[in-house]
């Protein structure tokens, strides 16, 4: 199992301390006191570079008295105690450290030899003890007594600890040896190799938590840049907690995705893009509205299964969403066979004439292009109308919609209307007004439509039509 140290007061202090080292390196670092768990606590520290060269580090904690007992659990025949030492004079891991002890306090995090009330450990640096060395070992070793008995110690040094070097090992009574000596030994030499495995187990773990946790912080940059679909599902963890964070992400992506199908995309990156403006209190901007509609498609839809009939339409709406996403614009809402788009909110356009009509010549050659692959072709009708507009929150507390109202949006469905019989041919037939072509500049290509009364407005309305590049005049 696995406890949450990251809110412990002393683990924060000590990984503050390692985001001041500009390179920092896997290592055990300086046992610290946590007056909230009244231990001493050890850790690994493993250094992680995310993807944007930032540093994050994962750490792995555990307390004396677990480490206690771990190596008080070790049998080996002889043996009279195993021990890890913090250098030559502090005790890290002892038998007698296996529950809280009044030897570790804030001020002195571990006792010394002398403290830990075993003499035989007490006396492995006797004087004299260099010249006692076992060299006929593999790993270090030597012999020494205290004032009733003598003993031999077999230790190793653990190489990933920062500072200060561990010290692992255990000793016996040399009279206990006798001939089994050297099996004995390697026996213990084997145990000491077992728990500086145990203690590489936690690098280990904390290669296990950096993988997934880079995982998750990747997934949730992309999430709140709305990058939903460069987001791979995360595989999961054998560790519960990021087991269950991974899950939840996964989750949520899978809900943002469904979600955002029903919003405007642009108008959601523009949201997280300015989280400070708001961007949904009603408000006059000056824009351009484009309607379209397909002319004919309910005779069209009476011959077509219901299936075909939707995979027509995702098709060309599909089509009609990249020429508006082109070109800067946002999609207010699909309208049966046709929709509503505007340019100039919420990111306000100098150019939004001229980017609207960009986009209806894009639509037009888009349907064109499908047309020629497709039995039952498509003739589109489209009205472009520019003035002030109404753009904002609009509807009841418990739903709204960001979208737009005012005369000019009358005005372009007009004009949508007058497209259906100002050139029946046509493929595709764009009709707007003179105002609108006069702020585009150089303009496009059009036919005059003469002078017209529009429905709800006082006095006549210049219209023309835009020709797309293969339409004739």
């Amino acid at each position: 199992s696995f406890e949450d140290w990251q809110a412990d007061a002393a683990v924060k202090a000590a990984v503050a301390q390692l985001h001041l080292d500009s390179e920092p390196q896997p290592h055990w670092g300086e046992p610290l006191f946590s007056a909230g768990a009244a231990a001493t606590l050890v850790y690994f520290a493993h250094p992680v570079r995310e993807r944007d060269g930032d540093l994050g580090i994962v750490v792995a904690t555990t307390t004396v008295q677990d480490l206690s007992t771990f190596i008080g659990s070790i049998d080996t025949p002889g043996t009279i105690g195993t021990f890890i030492l913090y250098g030559r004079d502090k005790v890290l891991a002892h038998p007698r450290l296996r529950v809280a002890s009044e030897l570790m306090t804030a001020d002195a995090p571990l006792p010394s030899l002398a403290e830990i009330g075993d003499p035989a450990l007490a006396a492995i640096w006797a004087p004299g003890w260099e010249e006692r060395r076992i060299a006929d070992l593999d790993i270090p070793a030597h012999g020494s007594r205290d004032d009733s008995d003598s003993y031999v110690y077999l230790y190793d040094e653990l190489t990933t600890a920062r500072d200060t070097p561990w010290v692992i090992g255990g000793y016996f009574r040399a009279e206990d040896l006798g001939r089994e000596w050297r099996r004995l030994n390697v026996v213990t030499g084997i145990a000491a190799a077992l728990l500086v495995l145990s203690l590489g187990g936690a690098v280990l773990i904390a290669r296990l938590l950096a993988g997934p946790a880079t995982q998750i912080a990747d997934t949730a940059r992309a999430i709140s840049a709305l990058q939903l679909d460069r987001i791979e599902p995360l595989a999961g963890s054998r560790i519960r907690e990021l087991d269950d964070a991974e899950h939840s992400l996964n989750a949520m992506v899978a809900a943002l995705r469904s979600f955002v199908r029903y919003l405007p995309s642009d108008l959601v990156h523009y949201v997280l893009r300015h989280p400070e403006r708001d961007i949904g209190k009603p408000q006059l901007r000056s824009m351009t509205i484009l309607f379209t509609d397909i002319s004919g498609f309910t005779t069209l839809a009476e011959n077509l299964e219901p299936a075909a009939v939707g995979a027509l339409l995702n098709a060309h709406f599909a089509d009609l969403e990249a020429c508006i996403r082109g070109t800067g614009g946002t999609i207010d809402k699909y309208l049966g066979d046709g929709l509503l788009a505007f340019w100039g909110a919420p990111e306000p356009l100098a150019d939004h004439q001229r980017r609207a009509v960009e986009a209806a010549l894009a639509m037009a050659e888009a349907t064109s292009r499908r047309n020629a692959e497709v039995a039952l072709p498509l003739r589109l009708r489209i009205g472009i109308a520019a003035g002030e507009i109404l753009v904002g929150d609009l509807g009841a507390p418990t739903r709204m919609n960001y979208t737009v109202i005012g005369d000019s949006v009358n005005l372009a469905q007009r004009l949508l209307e007058i497209g259906h019989s100002a050139a029946p041919a046509h493929e595709t037939v764009i009709v707007t007004t003179a105002e609108c072509i006069a702020a585009i500049e150089p303009p496009p290509r059009t036919r005059p439509l003469g002078q017209h009364v529009i429905r709800g407005r006082a006095g006549a309305v210049e219209l023309v039509e835009v020709l797309p590049p293969t339409t004739l005049p």
